[in-house]
């Protein structure tokens, strides 16, 4: 059996109890939080359909910002996925750069069948598991997405509008993917203090893989509108070990 430190196995009874009571892999509106912790000095940035719920799940517990919780931004984001430029804009610049800040960034091709998945249940469509997706799919996702935007800048729900400036740059100290997060997270409860074990999936959204369901019309639509999120995954993918 795994062995963690006395203050990890209360996290992590914490986070299995509240998720037990909510329903499995489930979490309410208000269990929603923005990690802002001024005496571990850390902010998590919360990126929508890249492990957010799971990794706040263990991280909630040092949040010192409750302030932040409830806010959001009809027509730009919901609650607790408050962007990195209005986090920044609410600690005020001097001590958003000297808080240790990160977040996680996510293959956008398996982004956007995530993305798809989840809100077409969210609005009771069908999701069409019995055929690929296509090109026109795309934009009609594409659309449902304009009120999940982040911030003005973009145009549709994005990865850079949670993570980067109006201009595209990335504003989060830290990127890491979400297929290194596994490999990533010793280091990164290190460099935030908390010593906590590796966040368990919750609010998975089940679907096919992407590479199996996105036709090749799909796939060159999402790289064309979504180009600033192929690149950010890049950079993440290719940044030096922590």
């Amino acid at each position: 059996m795994a062995r963690y430190p006395i203050q990890a196995l209360g996290i992590l009874i914490f986070a299995t109890c509240r998720t037990l009571a909510s329903g499995v892999g489930a979490r309410q509106e208000d269990d929603r939080v923005v990690i802002v912790s001024y005496s571990r000095g850390f902010v998590f940035v919360s990126n929508p359909k890249a492990a957010s719920t799971s990794i706040e799940s263990v991280l909630e517990v040092f949040q010192e910002r409750p302030d932040l919780n409830a806010r959001k931004r009809p027509g730009f984001y919901t609650a607790r996925h408050m962007p990195a430029t209005e986090i920044r804009e609410n600690l005020g610049q001097s001590v958003w750069d000297g808080l240790f800040t990160f977040g996680v960034v996510r293959h956008p091709h398996d982004w956007f069948v995530s993305q798809l998945t989840y809100n077409y249940r969210r609005l009771s469509r069908p999701v069409p598991h019995d055929r690929r997706i296509t090109g026109r799919d795309v934009w009609q996702v594409h659309s449902l997405l304009t009120d999940r935007r982040g911030q003005p800048a973009s145009a549709s729900a994005s990865q850079w509008a949670f993570l980067c400036s109006a201009s595209q740059q990335p504003l989060v100290g830290h990127l890491t993917t979400l297929d290194d997060l596994d490999d990533t997270w010793a280091e990164l409860t290190r460099l935030t203090g908390t010593v906590v074990p590796r966040p368990a999936r919750l609010n998975r959204t089940r679907h096919p893989a992407w590479n199996d369901w996105l036709d090749p019309g799909a796939c060159k639509v999402i790289e064309d509108v979504w180009e600033p999120d192929f690149a950010l995954y890049r950079q993440a993918a290719t940044k030096p070990s922590l």
